[in-house]
């Protein structure tokens, strides 16, 4: 029976220290544009301090250049190359961190084998003389089982879609939002509320237009979401479609595009990280993170469609962000999620859930978006200097190409009749197309509760709390009042509002307080003391 604890013991050290390495990426040159001098250098980049980036040649000289004198695009470039850098230097190694509760999770099965053997070898030892040949026979033959069964997906409790609603409801007058027991469903249009395009230096002539993800083509996110037995690298998959959904409804595709570059580093992503592809439909390469300073630091900032929640900087409870596996995430209170940040991958390195791929390596089921004209090519030495709406269902686009200023205008009517006016060195060619578009009603078109209709005091509360409404809001509005956690887990449910409102004796943190009106909901941050 030692023998065989001996046997268990090693095996099970070795499969929960098994990490796979960060791979290190290899020095290569790289041409720099140093505006200041109007010219070009190749080199590779050493480091960047105060303010200056140091560079070596092929001839291993180092050069150095104030951060200001080189173009806007290798700016961008020497400020991420120094994020990688310092987080490398700042952060533990992702190999020799060990997040336990996420051991335990992945491995529960092996954990409940090792406590039974423990228990029967404690029970041996106790009652040796009852102890026969038999029952370590049975005990092993049960291990072999357990392990057998450690290998199969593990599903975790399903994501409540109130949480997952919390985390859109700012984004309501863009997006629409249902589900049913399977999955949590989003309809929008394509189009964020924040400017794009500006700064693109790598641009393939597409402009972003209306898309129809409503009906049976909405996004669509897992609630029961299972984790895989072994995550699924994005760094070689997944090069087609979305991997995520930010909280606009606007989706977010590989950080690498099709050509397996970051395109963020090459210049594709406009200053919210975003860019069109191939049918004019606007996406995301990186997270969203200015969605952050809309949402409240506890509320995703989107959920990848393995189901699982992104954050950005907070953890769920509201703590600084903790050290991120190679998934690019973590476990909190044995619930995985990831995070958003700066640097590569930027959002998911591996995809932790179960999904689906279809043969043309996006994953599935998810929604598509529709193109009204040919695709179009790289414009080599494009950049984008503004991009801005003009009217209903009408656009300016301005770009620079040496030196000189052109300026693409389009639009659509409601029929679905696209006009593009297209500026060039050759002149404005003009073309029309025709399209099937869609319409979205979202909740601003009904009376909606905000903000500053309802107010919570006391905030933070000890033992209860009372709502303040004000016109043309009353008491009778309010159908009911929920309480969750973080997790997004009910703790707390009335359907009688009360003047105060006692809530049962929860920790300290922060909650979210869900009031139901009569055609909508209104979700406030409450934080215990």
């Amino acid at each position: 029976m030692k023998n065989l604890l001996i046997i268990f013991l090693s095996l099970t050290t070795t499969l929960l220290w098994a990490h796979t390495g960060i791979e290190h990426e290899k020095t290569t040159l790289k041409t720099w544009q140093i505006d200041a001098e109007n010219k070009t250098v190749e080199a590779s980049f050493l480091m960047l301090k105060d303010k200056v980036v140091f560079l070596e040649d092929k001839q291993q000289a180092v050069i150095k250049y104030p951060l200001s004198a080189l173009a806007l695009k290798d700016q961008m470039y020497a400020l991420q190359k120094f994020k990688q850098i310092e987080q490398l230097n700042t952060t533990p190694s992702v190999s020799k961190a060990i997040n336990w509760v996420s051991v335990l999770n992945q491995n529960f099965w092996l954990c409940v084998w090792f406590v039974s053997l423990l228990a029967a070898f404690l029970f041996m030892r106790l009652r040796q003389n009852r102890f026969t040949f038999q029952y370590a026979h049975y005990g092993v033959l049960a291990g072999i089982m357990l392990v057998f069964l450690s290998f199969i997906p593990k599903p975790i409790l399903g994501t409540d879609p109130l949480f997952i609603d919390s985390a859109f409801t700012p984004f309501k007058s863009k997006v629409k939002t249902h589900w049913d027991s399977q999955y949590f469903y989003v309809e929008d249009l394509g189009l964020p509320s924040h400017p794009m395009m500006k700064g693109i230096t790598a641009w393939q002539q597409q402009v972003p237009i209306i898309q129809c993800y409503t009906g049976s083509n909405a996004w669509s996110i897992p609630l029961n979401p299972v984790i895989a037995t072994t995550p699924v690298p994005t760094a070689s998959n997944f090069f087609k479609g979305a991997v995520a959904l930010a909280a606009n409804g606007i989706p977010i595709f590989n950080a690498l595009n099709n050509r397996g570059e970051d395109s963020y580093l090459i210049g594709e992503l406009d200053q919210y990280g975003g860019h069109c592809g191939r049918a004019d439909d606007y996406h995301y390469h990186i997270a969203p993170l200015s969605l952050d300073s809309i949402n409240a630091d506890v509320l995703p900032i989107a959920f990848a469609l393995d189901g699982f929640a992104v954050y950005a900087s907070k953890e769920p409870n509201g703590t600084t962000m903790q050290t991120l596996d190679a998934n690019h995430g973590h476990y909190l209170n044995g619930v995985y999620h990831y995070h958003g940040t700066t640097n590569y991958p930027y959002l998911v390195g591996n995809m932790v859930g179960v999904v689906t791929k279809d043969a043309t390596d996006q994953i599935i089921p998810q929604a598509q978006s529709k193109p009204v004209r040919p695709a179009g090519t790289p414009l080599n030495g494009a950049v984008i200097t503004n991009h801005q709406s003009t009217g209903t269902n009408a656009y300016s686009l301005t770009y620079t190409l040496s030196n000189q200023s052109y300026t693409v205008t389009y639009s659509w009517t409601n029929a679905g009749a696209f006009t593009f006016n297209w500026g060039s060195p050759t002149g404005t060619t003009t073309t029309n197309y025709n399209a099937t578009i869609c319409t979205l009603s979202t909740a601003t078109d009904e009376l909606l509760p905000s903000d500053s209709h309802v107010k919570i005091y006391p905030n933070p509360a000890k033992t209860g709390f009372s709502l303040d409404l004000s016109s043309p809001f009353n008491t009778t509005d309010i159908k009911d009042i929920s309480i969750f956690d973080a997790k997004g887990s009910l703790i707390f449910k009335t359907n009688q509002y009360k003047f105060f409102i006692e809530i049962p004796k929860i920790t300290e943190g922060v909650y979210f307080v869900k009031i139901q009106f009569p055609n909508s909901q209104l979700t406030k941050k409450l934080t215990i003391q």
